[in-house]
């Protein structure tokens, strides 16, 4: 039996924080469709925890769901790790507490013009009543995100947590770091 054709990767190091894990990838079996199927990668960069197990073998399969483990590395490791499984045509980068709208496929769809596209990264939002440390990193990125730009708009710097690659156009890198 041959394998599905896999259009879109999603993956998700993490280092099992469980809660913000599991409203992702709530939010990843809430995608509607677009053109193709997807899988989801998930790399828990140390161990998976006990409570979790049983969650992730139940859900195997709506989407493909792929568990890793790896000796404790950092999050461009697990990435790695994560991209040398990865099937999918477009890769894209989660971090564990991204939630994605339903439509999110749908949208990126639009932004997929052949040939046109080798890279596109998103603009993270962070929710409502975090810490002060999780606001306080997202106003840098965002502002070292604004200074890499170039005179035409173009970007020298996409933050790996919302990121989404071409696997052959794009050539995916032999490291993310």
């Amino acid at each position: 039996m041959e394998a599905e054709e896999v259009r879109y990767s999603f993956l998700i190091p993490t280092d099992a924080r469980e809660g913000r894990l599991l409203a992702t990838l709530q939010s990843l079996e809430e995608l509607q469709a677009a053109t193709g199927s997807f899988e989801v990668v998930v790399v828990f960069d140390g161990h998976i925890p006990a409570s979790l197990k049983e969650f992730l073998g139940e859900r195997a399969s709506t989407p493909p769901l792929v568990v890793l483990e790896q000796e404790q590395g950092g999050p461009a490791s697990a990435r790695n790790l994560a991209a040398s499984h990865a099937r999918g045509e477009w890769i894209i980068f989660l971090d564990d507490d991204c939630r994605l709208s339903p439509d999110f496929l749908s949208v990126l769809e639009l932004a997929l013009e052949p040939g046109v596209r080798l890279a596109i990264g998103g603009q993270a939002r962070t929710p409502d009543r975090v810490g002060i440390w999780t606001e306080t990193s997202h106003i840098i990125v965002e502002a070292f995100i604004g200074c890499q730009r170039d005179a035409s708009g173009a970007f020298g710097f996409l933050p790996s947590q919302n990121l989404v690659l071409h696997r052959k156009r794009g050539k995916l890198p032999a490291a993310l770091t």
